[in-house]
């Protein structure tokens, strides 16, 4: 019985040795691919150059156009899409403040304030120069909004010395005559629904909402509504101020942080009904998450929720009564600049390691979950990463302890298994 209880075994020895080797690998092919799902960072090559970026300007996302302000320079900077050399421009006649533009006519319309100055300028498709800067007002300006309406005309408010002020950009960026609208003014906004364009505008004590005449741009607005129950709370500051187009109505969102809270912002709003009622609303989102940066995309916005630890960015719009989620993207947090939104795809100025921001950018959302319905989307790939970490780590774990038992019974001339086997007399 000898002869057969050592073949016996030496069999199941190599049986064990190929299971070691399988769970060592198994192991090894869980680690690579966690490694490989991990979210991509602002140095990822597939997501393009990461490059530095100044902190709390968003960015401004085209359809092939990436526009965004370079970290201590007076300038801008356009990337097209897909990749190809990038556009410096130095030529702003002074610090860029504030920017945005808007494609017209096939081209690029560019609108920005420096410390003295608002300025409009036409370019390329590409991004390239076309036109000189052109002065929309000489003073300095604290603020301004802009939108295009289906002419691809510009309206333009701003704010200067507490004034607002409105004119239509054509098509070549030359700007109208300006109209003053309204005096005491420190935030402005602008929406559009169809062929109606709207104006919002306020101070620390009263927000009004108007319509402009389009017919008529130097014409004073008409329909002026003021908002009943606007309030700040003591010690709070008008942060931000967004009106965007429902169903119903129209909804004017004004922003305020706390000073014990500066980093967080607080949104309340109004929605203004066509038979003149006013409903106060707060912008909360499922779980009352601490929220920031809000920026208007047609009817919906922008907006960096904190979840999970870090500020996500997500895709939010007002539904049937009720704030919904329309997208949440991946990606590092969002925590050096708003987020601007083209299509599907975001971008935003996260810190790196050393502290500096970074514009990142990315095409692919995690979904479009739906309140009170369950998400279609895959499980957040931070989560499956967590999971499947300590799994991998477990097999090679078992697979390198078995292993080394097996070594070190190779060196006694027999098994563990074939001295079980051999003390019990054979099978």
């Amino acid at each position: 019985m000898y002869p057969r209880t050592q073949a016996m075994a030496i069999s199941l020895s190599y049986q064990a040795r190929v299971l070691s080797v399988l769970t060592v690998a198994l192991g090894c092919l869980l680690c690579a691919w966690q490694v490989s799902s991990a979210t991509p960072g602002p140095e990822t090559p597939a997501m393009g150059p990461a490059p530095l970026t100044h902190p709390l300007q968003a960015p401004v996302w085209l359809p092939g156009l990436l526009i965004y302000r370079p970290l201590e320079a007076d300038a801008l900077v356009t990337q097209p899409r897909p990749a190809s050399e990038a556009q410096h421009h130095d030529w702003l006649r002074g610090t860029p403040l504030q920017f945005m533009a808007f494609r017209s006519a096939g081209q690029v319309v560019l609108l920005w304030r420096t410390p003295d100055a608002f300025w409009s300028a036409q370019l390329a498709a590409d991004g390239q120069q076309i036109s000189a800067p052109i002065r929309v007002h000489a003073g300095p300006v604290s603020t301004f909004s802009a939108l295009a309406d289906p002419a691809e005309r510009l309206h333009v408010a701003w704010i200067a010395e507490g004034r607002l002020f409105y004119t239509l950009v054509d098509r070549l960026a030359r700007p109208r005559p300006a109209s003053e609208l309204a005096p005491g003014a420190r935030a402005v906004a602008l929406g559009q629904q169809a062929n109606q364009v709207r104006i919002a505008w306020g101070s620390q004590q009263q927000l009004y909402v108007a319509t402009l005449n389009r017919a008529a741009p130097r014409a004073l607005p008409e329909n002026v509504q003021a908002v009943n129950d606007f309030a700040l709370p003591e010690g709070a500051e008008l942060s931000s101020l967004n009106l965007l187009p429902t169903d119903s109505g129209w909804l004017v969102l004004w922003g305020w942080a706390a000073p014990a809270q500066p980093d967080v912002e607080q949104y309340t709003g109004a929605h203004l009904l066509p038979n003149g009622t006013q409903e106060l609303l707060d912008l909360r989102l499922p779980d009352n998450p601490p929220l920031r940066w809000a920026m208007p995309h047609g009817n919906s916005l922008t907006i960096a929720a904190w979840q999970r630890g870090s500020w996500r960015a997500l895709h939010i719009g007002w539904v049937d009564g009720a704030w919904q989620v329309r997208q949440r993207w991946p990606g590092p947090p969002v925590t050096a600049s708003p987020i601007a939104l083209q299509g599907e795809g975001a971008a935003w100025a996260t810190l790196d390691d050393a502290g500096l921001p970074r514009l990142f950018r990315t095409d692919e959302p995690t979904g479009f979950p739906e309140e009170g319905r369950a998400s279609a989307s895959r499980p957040p790939e931070g989560l499956v990463r967590f999971a499947a970490a300590p799994l991998a780590l477990t097999w090679l774990i078992l697979g390198g302890a078995t292993w080394r038992l097996l070594r070190h019974h190779d060196r006694a001339g027999i098994s563990g298994v074939g001295r079980l086997l051999a003390g019990q007399g054979g099978l």
